[in-house]
């Protein structure tokens, strides 16, 4: 599933190409992933684009009424722009590769504009979603009120983050960072990352953190996601960014996907169990 800084990298990649463009009409090829009545958003224009989470909300406007697309990739979603006249690029699930020729049997929804540019999300598994929604109605959305605080927001200090611990002092702080209703975007990947910077070991109980762990895994919380988003994503996921590149962020990862090589910091090969129900890399001599 894709994390922050993937769908952060679409956000802006779609800002870039979509932005302004008038609908011209939704082709739905497979109804359970799309709610809604998408002839409510035929000559409607995207206004902006937004993120929460892991989630991407698409504003669009007709006749001075606003909507949402809510867009959730889920596992194994791609989201992939297609012009004649602006660059392509797409991120999601590496399977099918983004270059395969569109649409392809992956291809579930099609979103064609005025300018006869195309949006496509394909989804091999189809656990990922489209929701059409009145502006009234969004406060109603089950995942948007359950979402937690937005790690890169000025309102995720320090202070915000230590009282959210304190609300599962028995719980591990991998499966606190996974657990979205805490801390919104934040995935496996990045929470790998996060706690090794911080040299806290991932099965950690919340109530062993000192307080100067709690300031080095706050810190390094957003110094990680505000990396993946400068390198565009992780690779592996085989995300690209508006200029054609691929996120890079994997190349830089000091545990992530390195198992059995030598940390980074002291040289001692990097470990891998499974924590919190996923893979968990990390290094035993670095992380206390």
């Amino acid at each position: 599933m894709p994390e922050l800084p993937e769908v952060e990298t679409i956000k802006l990649g779609l800002h870039r190409t979509i932005l302004n463009q008038k609908i011209t009409k939704i082709d739905i090829l497979l109804p359970k992933m799309f709610s809604g009545d998408p002839t409510v958003v035929t000559n409607a224009t995207i206004s902006d684009i937004k993120r929460r989470g892991k989630m991407l909300i698409i504003d669009v406007t007709k006749d001075s009424y606003l909507y949402h697309l809510l867009i959730h990739l889920k596992m194994t979603g791609q989201l992939i722009f297609e012009s004649q006249t602006k660059p392509g690029f797409g991120g999601g699930h590496p399977v099918p590769p983004l270059n395969t020729p569109l649409p392809n049997k992956s291809t579930k929804i099609i979103m064609e504009f005025e300018s006869e540019d195309k949006l496509y999300f394909n989804d091999l598994r189809t656990f990922g979603y489209i929701k059409l929604v009145p502006a009234r109605q969004l406060h109603e959305n089950t995942f948007l009120q359950q979402i937690g605080i937005e790690p890169l927001t000025p309102e995720f200090t320090l202070e915000t983050f230590a009282k959210l611990l304190e609300k599962r002092p028995k719980a591990n702080i991998k499966a606190f960072l996974l657990d979205q209703t805490h801390i919104a975007g934040l995935g496996n990947i990045y929470t790998d990352e996060s706690v090794f910077r911080a040299g806290i070991l991932p099965w950690r109980i919340v109530s062993s953190l000192s307080e100067q762990e709690i300031l080095l895994l706050h810190g390094s919380i957003k110094d990680v996601l505000q990396a993946g988003i400068e390198l565009q994503g992780a690779s592996q996921t085989s995300y690209i960014g508006v200029d054609g590149k691929k996120g890079t962020f994997l190349a830089q990862a000091a545990v992530y996907g390195r198992a059995n090589l030598p940390c980074l910091n002291c040289g001692q090969p990097i470990q891998k169990t499974k924590w919190a129900g996923r893979g968990t890399h990390y290094c035993s001599n670095c992380q206390k």
